[in-house]
């Protein structure tokens, strides 16, 4: 019985040092993006995305985070959504975080769910813009590299109109994203927190889609995936990495932080690079 109980004893301890390297090692995941419609001057333009912060520290002061993102040598950071969260808000996290990353490269940050769930929510966006951070909600911005440009377009989580408009949050995206690529020529990248609403990205005509949202998966079984997200459910369809419909390619970050769920397994957070390139 000693025995057993000594066995069970050291692989709970293997465990539980396994989880915790899990939750605060990063790592970084580098994409590639082709497509017919990118002007030449941006071939080789290098995407860092940073998703689902939630209040998390890699480091000191996000120190890990920001050398990570350091060494991709990324041309933007694309921050799609949950800088905080609604259950433990730190909008002071978030801020230093953005004020290292904007010292590295131009930053543009879409809201998630959890930043409209919180009156603090204005606070973090008025601290953005005073760093320099590029906010879109529901807007369009574009980046020039001498007579080329790509279109970079920021939609705000549905969640919030969704409920004050009783309708469909699909309906929510669709609404404004077509209003915003309509007449649009250009490379269009989308920075949207949702991966489950793919499909409208697609029937837009965007032609780079960064999401986060799903964590992952939550906990990751090898040749399966994850487990579980939010709006998705069990084993969602959309939890990281690539997808591609038609002409529509979407990043899945898996994150850095977490939420209601305090920890990851075998789902380690990750900075994304997508590295851009002409077909």
């Amino acid at each position: 019985m000693a025995k057993k109980i000594a066995v069970g004893t050291i692989i709970i301890i293997i465990l539980a040092i396994w989880i915790a390297w899990g939750n605060s090692v990063l790592e970084l995941n580098e994409y590639e993006a082709s497509s017919s419609k990118l002007p030449e001057s941006f071939e080789g333009f290098r995407i860092a995305q940073v998703s689902d912060l939630h209040n998390a520290k890699m480091g000191e002061e996000n120190a890990e985070l920001i050398q990570t993102i350091k060494e991709a040598e990324p041309d933007i950071i694309a921050i799609t959504g949950d800088m905080i969260d609604s259950r433990r808000t730190d909008v002071q996290i978030a801020l230093d975080f953005a004020k290292e990353a904007t010292k590295v490269a131009p930053c543009y940050y879409v809201n998630g769910n959890h930043e409209l769930r919180v009156d603090e929510y204005q606070d973090l966006k008025e601290g953005l813009l005073e760093l320099g951070v590029t906010v879109l909600e529901n807007q369009k911005f574009e980046i020039i590299k001498g007579d080329e440009k790509v279109s970079i377009i920021g939609l705000s989580d549905p969640s919030f109109e969704s409920n004050a408009l009783d309708i469909e949050e699909d309906e929510v995206i669709d609404t404004y994203l077509r209003k915003l690529v309509y007449g649009d020529e250009n490379y269009k990248i989308l920075l949207s927190h949702r991966p489950e609403l793919f499909e409208a990205y697609e029937e837009a005509g965007v032609d780079l889609a960064l999401s986060g949202h799903a964590h992952g998966g939550q906990v990751r079984l090898p040749m399966i995936g994850g487990i579980i997200a939010p709006h998705q459910g069990i084993f969602p369809k959309y939890d990281s990495g690539v997808y591609i419909k038609e002409e529509t390619c979407m990043v899945v970050s898996r994150g850095i932080g977490n939420s209601l769920f305090p920890f990851r397994v075998n789902n380690r957070p990750e900075v994304v690079l997508i590295e851009l390139h002409e077909r």
